[in-house]
């Protein structure tokens, strides 16, 4: 088993994401702190391992890697802890589709992740890509549970508060 090498990574925070089976996943995608102003970031290698240069607040480690659900851990930042596990499990994408009030898709809106597992900030992600030209927009790795999120365009009235569920539908979310 690959998890049990020696690994060359070394950090202040430290740690190991394998699938739901036990293997290492090689080239995810690991933060601390937020997304979109991570402290720290690293892809795993071929034997799973990530390493962090250092940590801030807020003290959390999240892990992405598309087909999987998105995970997170908190950690004690006055005690760093040993080897953080990650275990993913496969997950279906979130489907989006942003609408206006006519009923035609809405190209270039964007999602937030408001809150996840009831936590408002915790992931506090923007996606980087944006609805297509139909107003589809298909997220690869959400964490389960049920998310809260918030669907913007220039020129549209932000959609917050929708809560939704990572359940194979399609979600339609009408802009104003």
């Amino acid at each position: 088993n690959d998890s049990t090498q020696a690994s060359s990574k070394t950090g202040v925070v430290i740690g190991l994401v394998l699938d739901e089976r036990g293997h290492a996943m090689a080239g995810a995608k690991v933060w601390g702190g937020f997304s979109q102003q991570p402290f720290a970031q690293d892809t795993t290698d071929q034997s799973g391992r990530f390493s962090l240069d250092k940590f801030a607040v807020p003290p959390f480690v999240t892990v992405t890697a598309d087909g999987y659900a998105a995970e997170q851990q908190e950690f004690d930042s006055t005690n760093v802890p040993g080897p953080l596990l990650f275990r993913l499990t496969p997950s279906r994408p979130l489907q989006v589709r942003a609408v206006d009030e006519s009923g035609q898709g809405v190209a270039g809106a964007g999602l937030f992740l408001q809150q996840w597992w009831g936590r408002a900030g915790t992931l506090g992600q923007h996606l980087p890509q944006k609805t297509e030209a139909d107003g589809r927009l298909r997220w690869l790795s959400p964490p389960k549970g049920e998310l809260e999120i918030t669907i913007s365009k220039s020129g549209y009235r932000y959609s917050r508060t929708n809560k939704l569920a990572v359940d194979g539908e399609e979600h339609t979310i009408v802009l104003h």
